[in-house]
């Protein structure tokens, strides 16, 4: 019906008789045909569609657009048409296209070019009298940009009125790696058994991170979602996990872990291994240093409504682990007991590392203890935990953080450990610091965790000393 009204209109143009008379008579004619007045308007039939936004680190960003051109309609062939980006902040860097060579069916082709503030992308047809056989001309292209765009204008038909559309632009990532706001997620966790514990638990939201408005999940979106953390001073290897909470049945989706040193967001590290638990990775990280910890997630199909949140567990993966105190800072919380002889023992002051300990590993704990009356101190332990043959130990008694004490009874009633020192003539009343220092076995059994304790007792000597004037 529409090719009807337009002969219809062209007639009357041809015969300049498109007095006030015929045009009354041609709407008569369009209203009697049925055709809606509004499907008339400029470039009706064009469209566009902003398929995928894919981050590709070092701040640009790929926008790839379907795009129609409508080139039978009344405004004839378009002589070139055009996506502008805005503000002129904008730069484009490149841009291609699906076919690689836009081109009518009569070989008349549109060559692009970044024109105006390098913020718009133009194709411009190579001749003065195009053709073509079909009413649309569909193709695909992907513009690489730097910097954020507020709007994108999409020129279907040079200068023709009407003929321009403002592209929704999707809701972007509020955490991608450019805008350096690393929020999305998550917590960080001393071991992975720790952190294993959180991700088993379906009550926990710890670790996650709730998009408000949620994300638009259209076939071919992309977003990138990352978490920072500076790492702590013995943490060597660190662990990232991560799990995405979307809304429609079969929603699926691609996902990449992409782990950057510094502010900066290209050359991601290389994992060393995967992750114990989750579908995650391990990395080698520097102590004390920054890193923004990325997922890049691409929809793939058109079953997701959206993307409602993003989780993120980090844990310290390193060898070894952290004791209590140092000679010069004493350990002030529990650990060293002190009774009055060896048969009263009670190891009620127990210490227990924050994070699991994974062999092979060495830790050193400190406590302060003040010899009896007779100038004595007796040490015993008790280690609930690894095995004997995973637990090796060696100490040092000092006084100002001096010279070790010589020890002359390292194991005074032979106790399995091996781990029972007896001081005698030391000063009476003064304070001591021993430093116990633990050396853990590798293996699967050679672990110390937060579940394990040692506990230390001090005692004081048995004899009671003679009462002065008595023989």
């Amino acid at each position: 019906m529409i090719q009807q009204a337009t002969n219809i209109a062209n007639y009357f143009k041809s015969a300049r008789v498109l007095s006030r008379k015929y045009v009354q008579i041609v709407l008569f004619l369009l209203c009697f045909l049925g055709v809606n007045m509004t499907s008339l308007r400029a470039c009706d039939e064009a469209s566009v569609n902003l398929v995928s936004v894919t981050p590709l680190g070092g701040g640009q960003t790929q926008y790839t657009f379907d795009i129609c051109l409508e080139m039978l309609g009344l405004e004839g062939i378009p002589g070139w048409f055009s996506i502008d980006f805005g503000p002129n902040s904008v730069n484009v860097v490149s841009f291609s296209s699906v076919p690689g060579v836009i081109m009518t069916s009569t070989g008349d082709i549109y060559n692009g070019a970044i024109i105006a503030a390098n913020d718009e992308v133009r194709w411009t047809i190579d001749t003065p009298f195009p053709a073509h056989g079909s009413n649309l001309l569909c193709i695909q292209v992907s513009i690489t940009i730097t910097g954020t765009p507020t709007s994108i204008t999409m020129n279907f038909h040079d200068t023709y009125p009407g003929c321009s559309s403002d592209v929704p632009l999707p809701t972007p990532s509020p955490c991608d790696c450019a805008s350096g706001n690393g929020v999305c997620g998550g917590e960080h966790f001393c071991s992975s058994s720790v952190a294993e514990v959180d991700y088993d638990d379906p009550f926990s939201n710890a670790t996650q991170y709730d998009f408000v408005p949620n994300l638009s999940a259209t076939n071919g979106t992309t977003y990138q979602f990352c978490y920072e953390y500076t790492t702590g001073p013995t943490e060597t290897s660190v662990g990232f996990v991560n799990v995405l909470g979307t809304n429609g049945a079969g929603c699926g989706f691609t996902r990449t872990y992409q782990v950057y040193q510094g502010s900066g967001c290209s050359s991601p590290l290389a994992n060393t291994t995967a992750s114990n638990f989750g579908s995650g990775y391990e990395y080698a990280v520097l102590p004390n240093t920054f890193y923004n910890f990325c997922v890049t997630i691409t929809i793939t199909n058109s079953s997701c409504l959206n993307i409602d949140d993003t989780f993120v567990w980090l844990y310290d993966n390193s060898p070894g682990g952290g004791g209590c105190g140092s000679c010069s800072s004493p350990c002030a919380g529990q650990g060293m007991g002190m009774v009055d002889t060896y048969d009263d023992r009670t190891y009620l002051s127990c210490w227990s590392p924050d994070c699991d300990i994974i062999g092979p590993a060495t830790f050193t704990n400190c406590f302060e203890a003040t010899a009896d009356a007779t100038g004595f101190l007796g040490f015993a332990n008790q280690v609930s935990g690894p095995s004997l043959a995973c637990l090796s130990r060696t100490w040092a008694l000092t006084s100002g953080c001096g010279s070790p004490i010589a020890n002359p009874v390292p194991n005074a009633n032979g106790v399995a450990s091996g781990f029972n020192p007896e001081y005698s003539g030391l000063t009476p009343g003064a304070t001591y610091v021993l430093c116990v220092t633990y050396t853990l076995g590798g293996g699967a059994l050679c672990v110390f965790d937060t579940f394990d304790e040692i506990c230390i007792d001090a005692y004081g000597n048995d004899c009671i000393p003679p009462i002065a004037g008595l023989v």
